[in-house]
């Protein structure tokens, strides 16, 4: 930390919970590593998803921070937001996953009997021509959330950062135009 940007936790602690910025900041400075190794200790879970947990539990300080006496208090407190934190990330990645493993499983069963599997070469390039083009004529906005969430493989909370939107959101909206495309598929390819 550079000179002057001593964290006071009397001080700073009071100053953040009337909204001071500045003393945020020095929080930030000063508490994110600790944050950090508390969210990798108590997950074992990879970087990435600790960096997502301590960004939470930032957030979080942001909104609850209280004046603190001492460190002890701070460091349970902190403790405490991260462990909330983590266990949110965790369920709502397990939700994630539920619903994707349940969307795959809708999928398969949709496929008729009897249709040329897509990965028949003749069928998937056909197909896939007609994704291409499908992928090249749509709305942007739509054409942007597929590109991150399929070919970048974002997740739904780096999306929502990127566009503004919240998971949910993006969730929604990816949803409705992967139905809407796989519908128009259905028209196109209902005879094959």
């Amino acid at each position: 930390m550079a000179e002057g940007d001593f964290f006071s936790i009397e001080q700073d602690t009071a100053a953040i919970a009337s909204g001071d910025t500045d003393a945020f900041a020095r929080f930030y400075n000063a508490w994110f590593e600790p944050m950090y190794a508390e969210a990798k200790r108590s997950t074992k879970c990879d970087e990435s998803m600790c960096l997502d947990i301590v960004q939470d539990a930032m957030v979080r300080a942001i909104h609850r921070m209280v004046a603190f006496q001492d460190e002890t208090e701070l460091r349970a407190w902190l403790r405490v937001l991260v462990r909330c934190s983590a266990i949110d990330r965790i369920r709502a990645e397990q939700r994630r996953r539920a619903r994707e493993r349940t969307f795959e499983s809708t999928s398969s069963r949709d496929r008729p009997s009897g249709r040329p599997q897509p990965d028949e070469p003749a069928d998937l390039q056909e197909r896939l021509a007609w994704l291409r083009a499908e992928l090249g004529s749509m709305d942007s906005k739509g054409a942007r959330l597929l590109t991150m969430r399929y070919k970048l493989g974002w997740t739904l909370d780096r999306i929502s950062r990127a566009t503004g939107l919240t998971p949910s959101a993006v969730d929604g909206r990816i949803r409705r135009v992967v139905a809407d495309l796989r519908g128009r598929a259905g028209k196109v390819f209902a005879d094959d």
